[in-house]
């Protein structure tokens, strides 16, 4: 046997168990098993070629596990030169191909790149909020509407801004949405998944990114029945009225006796839509939260709390300053809504049935709101009292006031 056959062998003598190497006819067959692919087979002459052959096999595979641990080594500095995002990013992806799906990271981002829509990547979170603006505004939104709107989209825009609206995932989202809602009630963290959702939703459609990532499970909400004023709240609110701020009487009669949603329907009430002597006031749709028109109708005790201010045209007389005035000499709490809600418990304690209450409020189709909000909440007494309240009732003196003039 030659010397470099011998070396081969080892220091004990003995061959090294891979490759295989067995007679074969006159000469020797060379295996390499499974070990490369295309698996090697090759019959050579003598034992000694055999082993010159398995000493080729065994550096080229010695080579090729070099290779392999330097690009470990190099992938794993790189690896860890990625940011916290990208790194959980690749997290992300490699727990989804887990997910019963076959294939690796590599395949699945050839296949992006080759479906992928290269304007779709560009589109960043605060561009297609900007959009979304533009797009709500051409649509007629509610100005009050338009401003929460725009302050969310604000928000967003200074967290994830810059990012690619398609690389948002839904652990991004459930994270903004706990730091936007930290410290709030269940119902303010819904109000930020619900806009969310509607900026993915309009991205979606837009073409800009295939996913959905809000969360669609929302909080556990307990429905508290809203805040009203009890009948001598309203007795002393009227009565301060009168006293210290005569212009607003009618504003918080309407608002107290009819039920008006403040925003809108009572800031851009015009006297024209109050006829007296039919009993209705007519809130417009433009004005109204539902567009729809509706004709609410004006007790006994409105008129006569509007009669002595009757104007031809003009708004009601509203004033921030004098409302703040009222509310400090009635002494009473002012709960969110507080005399649309009175309205509607006082409502459909005296007028029954449900369906009438709802057509004053504009809730048409919506019977769960009113049983939600209005049912069993006071007693019949109570809304007798109510009804009642009149100019005569707080012993006020009504002063007959100019109309204002009317926007526009």
């Amino acid at each position: 046997m030659s010397d470099a056959a011998q070396e081969g062998r080892g220091r004990t003598g003995r061959r090294p168990k891979w490759p295989k190497i067995r007679a074969a006819g006159r000469g020797f067959l060379v295996d390499s098993g499974r070990v490369f692919s295309p698996r090697r087979r090759r019959v050579v002459a003598d034992a000694d070629a055999a082993d010159r052959l398995a000493d080729e096999w065994r550096e080229e595979r010695k080579d090729a596990a070099a290779a392999v641990a330097f690009e470990a080594t190099h992938r794993a500095v790189s690896l860890s030169k990625l940011t916290d995002y990208q790194r959980a990013d690749v997290l992300r992806a490699l727990e989804l191909l887990d997910e019963g799906r076959k294939g690796s990271l590599t395949a699945a981002v050839e296949h992006y790149l080759a479906h992928a829509d290269p304007a779709g990547d560009a589109v960043t979170v605060r561009t297609c909020c900007d959009e979304l603006l533009k797009q709500s505004a051409e649509n007629n939104l509610r100005p009050r509407t338009l401003r929460d709107l725009k302050r969310r989209c604000t928000a967003l825009g200074e967290d994830l801004g810059d990012r690619p609206i398609r690389s948002v995932t839904t652990r991004d989202m459930v994270e903004w949405i706990r730091q936007r809602s930290e410290g709030c009630g269940p119902v303010t963290r819904d109000d930020w998944r619900r806009f969310a959702k509607s900026v993915f939703l309009f991205a979606n459609e837009m073409g800009y990114t295939p996913t959905q990532p809000v969360p669609k499970r929302r909080g556990q909400i307990d429905h508290r029945a809203p805040g009203i004023f009890t009948p001598a709240e309203v007795k002393r609110i009227m009565a301060a009225a009168v006293k210290h701020a005569p212009r607003l009487v009618p504003w918080l009669a309407v608002g107290l006796f009819a039920g008006l949603r403040t925003e809108n329907e009572l800031s851009d009430l015009d006297w024209q839509r109050i006829a007296l002597d039919r009993r209705l006031i007519r809130v417009d749709a433009a004005t109204a939260k539902k567009r729809r028109d509706r004709d609410v109708e004006i007790q006994p005790n409105l008129a006569a709390w509007l009669a002595p201010h009757r104007g031809e045209s003009g708004l009601l007389y509203f004033s921030r300053r004098a409302l703040r005035k009222v509310r400090k000499e009635a002494k009473v709490d002012w709960p969110p809504n507080g005399m649309r809600h009175s309205f509607g418990t006082y409502h459909l304690a005296q007028f029954h049935p449900a369906g009438k209450t709802a057509l004053q409020l504009g809730h048409v189709g919506e019977p769960e709101v009113l049983h939600r909000h209005y049912k069993a909440r006071v007693t019949a007494k109570d809304a007798a009292t109510f009804w009642r309240i009149g100019p005569a009732t707080t012993r006020a003196k009504v002063v007959r006031i100019a109309p204002v003039a009317a926007a526009g």
